[in-house]
């Protein structure tokens, strides 16, 4: 709904209003579509801003979708949380596909694996238990969003 205040949405404030959340951090259309929904712009001027911030290179779903995984790889996440994240920011199916890819075929996933494993390695020393402890490695690895395969390679590594 259109601020009383401030009058309609035109083409310039709209466009406006979407650079300065762009200017915060690289958005996904649809993630900017609905927080300019959220201001009130119509949905034709919205698909016109997109549109435009598409055509300016302002917007692009693929370099975006790489940045989050290229961040949630960093931050010891796996490929199915990977998925479900950029799903849940609008990614096309086809570019996470794309994207996780090119990942997994550098060897991210499984160096991100190893790296969340050392991490928690500590925590899991005070449980005299070695199967116990693989248990708890294994429920940790899978719940970052690690393939089981993948997690009981990675666990058989650790032992």
């Amino acid at each position: 709904m259109p601020d009383p205040k401030r009058g309609a949405w035109t083409r310039e404030r709209a466009m406006e209003k979407a650079v300065q959340y762009l200017a915060v951090r690289s958005h996904t259309r649809w993630e900017l579509g609905r927080k300019l929904r959220a201001c009130g712009v119509g949905e034709e001027r919205i698909e016109e801003t997109l549109d435009s911030c598409c055509a300016r290179r302002y917007l692009d779903d693929r370099a975006t979708a790489g940045q989050l995984a290229e961040e949630m790889i960093r931050k010891g996440y796996g490929p199915l949380k990977i998925r479900a994240h950029l799903r849940g920011k609008g990614v096309d199916g086809e570019v996470i596909d794309e994207t996780l890819e090119a990942l997994e075929a550098s060897d991210g996933f499984w160096e991100a694996g190893r790296k969340s494993m050392q991490k928690k390695m500590p925590s899991l020393q005070r449980d005299a238990n070695p199967a116990r402890r693989r248990e708890k490695m294994f429920r940790f690895l899978v719940q970052r969003g690690f393939p089981k395969a993948m997690v009981m390679a990675l666990v058989h590594e650790m032992t």
